[in-house]
């Protein structure tokens, strides 16, 4: 193992990202020029060639595909749906397969109402994987998704031939940054101009320096999830916890966790890796929670290598 705002309700002025300085700025958000803040009526960065409803135990779910090669499904974390992994799709559908869905209740993914009190995420991303025209995939997994593909993994392992995960604890035992939002999301309703959501947004990025751009694209994400299915979503999370069967958990593993990740430290990622017999663990430098944002080109990086079924090596980020 290697250790080595802005209104979010404005509309976001994507072609500002052109202007932002290339060492600064991944290659993939400054792509994000072609696309715009709303997923109904702006361009959008990828033109996905398989659309599609899928009924599952939680509601109706929105799949999407696109690009050829190895399939691999990414989850989209906690918030922001799969509109903030769309600069990272984007680069991984030029040689994947690139499956995604939102979680019900966000995107074109809904959950019926009868159903609201029993939408468990695991049995969800079992029929999603279910419904995918694939004999075995890769899951790629942000965060809160890291954790729900970890639990069906545990239980079900099913079609799911690798796991990359990010930002993805076993337990928030002890992730300070996660029980202080659980607390504000489940007592205060928030402005999406409040400063406490400014300074997290910036704390997500793990970086000293402020970046109003890609706080900006964070921001408008961010809060096209609602704030109850936030709070809900993080009840699931704060009671996740794995079981002692994922020390016999055979499936590959790759846990990628920025060295500034406060939400999630490296720590809590580094008890999960030591708890997989089939895992390595890369510390990105520099990197806060949401580093696959931030510096996507090496997160890319140690993507392709898990994919190329590489051994486990060190690996300096």
């Amino acid at each position: 193992m290697d250790s080595t705002s802005t209104n979010a309700r404005q509309g976001f002025d994507s072609t500002k990202l052109s202007a932002t300085r290339d060492d600064i700025m991944p290659a993939a958000i400054r792509m994000s020029t072609v696309f715009g803040p709303s997923a109904t009526s702006e361009p959008r960065m990828i033109e996905p060639d398989l659309n599609k409803m899928i009924w599952s135990r939680c509601g109706m779910v929105h799949l999407s595909g696109v690009g050829r090669g190895k399939p691999i499904v990414v989850l989209p974390g906690l918030a922001g749906g799969s509109r903030m992994l769309e600069p990272l799709i984007a680069e991984l559908a030029k040689q994947y397969r690139v499956y995604w869905f939102d979680w019900a209740g966000e995107g074109r993914s809904f959950a019926l109402e009868a159903l609201r009190q029993d939408d468990h995420p695991t049995r969800l991303l079992a029929d999603v994987l279910d419904a995918i025209p694939e004999p075995s995939v890769s899951v790629l997994g942000i965060s809160y998704g890291g954790c729900v593909a970890l639990d069906l993994a545990q239980h079900m392992p099913g079609k799911i031939e690798r796991l990359i995960l990010t930002g993805t604890p076993g337990k928030l035992e002890h992730a300070w940054a996660s029980r202080l939002v659980h607390r504000v999301l489940t007592r205060i309703p928030l402005r999406p101009d409040s400063a406490f959501l400014n300074q997290f947004f910036r704390i997500l990025m793990g970086d000293q320096t402020r970046d109003s751009i890609i706080e900006q694209f964070v921001a408008e994400c961010v809060w096209s999830t609602d704030q109850a299915m936030m709070a809900r979503r993080l009840d699931w999370l704060m009671s996740f916890e794995l079981s002692e069967s994922i020390r016999n958990m055979l499936i590959p593993t790759t846990i990628l966790t920025g060295a500034r990740d406060v939400v999630v430290p490296p720590l809590c990622q580094e008890k999960l890796a030591n708890a997989l017999p089939e895992s390595d663990m890369y510390v990105i430098q520099d990197a806060g929670h949401l580093g696959f944002l931030t510096h996507t080109k090496t997160y890319l990086n140690h993507i392709h290598r898990a994919m190329s079924n590489q051994p486990v090596a060190a690996l300096s980020a």
